[in-house]
């Protein structure tokens, strides 16, 4: 569950931008190589300085529509169904991760054409535990390994402009790895 704010910058200052909020999205994240998501978004026409993308649990309160569409993501930010050495599981979890990114230069939208957003996530070691894969079902909310996996799930989120779609941030790695988690 993805909530989305653009930044704003009307006067190139850095001082008390507007604020553009979009979302929340529900991403499906590939399993294969290519574990960038892209995505398009309406933003209206404008100068953006930046991006933060925050990964939160959904509820009732602040997301009705959102959780009423997606019941299994009440009070639940993550979702992971699969097998584990041939036995089935679901790991979810209310892990919380912001992620900001600032665009250099400046993202300017003129209103006409979609803009297009890259979200990577590694999945790779999301069930990881000092280099070993680790059963996710010890990983869900009062298991030994949660805190570790929210760890790495938190870690493995990075966002950037991606109008060229090959993965790799536009304007190079400004930002990318500035991850901020509440």
């Amino acid at each position: 569950d993805d909530h989305i704010r653009m930044s704003q910058d009307d006067d190139g200052e850095d001082d008390d931008c507007d604020e553009l909020r979009i979302g929340p999205y529900l991403l499906d994240l590939p399993l294969d190589a290519g574990p960038a998501r892209s995505f398009t978004v309406d933003i209206p026409a404008g100068t953006y300085r930046e991006v933060k993308f925050k990964v939160h649990k959904a509820n009732r309160a602040e997301d009705a529509a959102f959780v009423a569409t997606h019941p299994e993501f009440d009070e639940r930010s993550v979702r992971v169904v699969g097998t584990w050495n041939g036995a089935p599981f679901v790991f979810t979890s209310d892990v919380t991760a912001n992620q900001e990114s600032e665009f250099d230069p400046p993202l300017t939208v003129d209103g006409s054409v979609s803009t297009e957003l890259t979200l990577f996530v590694d999945l790779s070691n999301w069930f990881r535990v000092d280099g070993a894969l680790v059963d996710p079902a010890q990983a869900n909310d009062q298991q030994p390994l949660s805190s570790q996996v929210k760890n790495n799930i938190k870690a493995s989120i990075r966002a950037f402009e991606d109008d060229d779609h090959d993965g790799e941030d536009d304007h190079g790695s400004h930002g990318g790895d500035d991850l901020r988690n509440h």
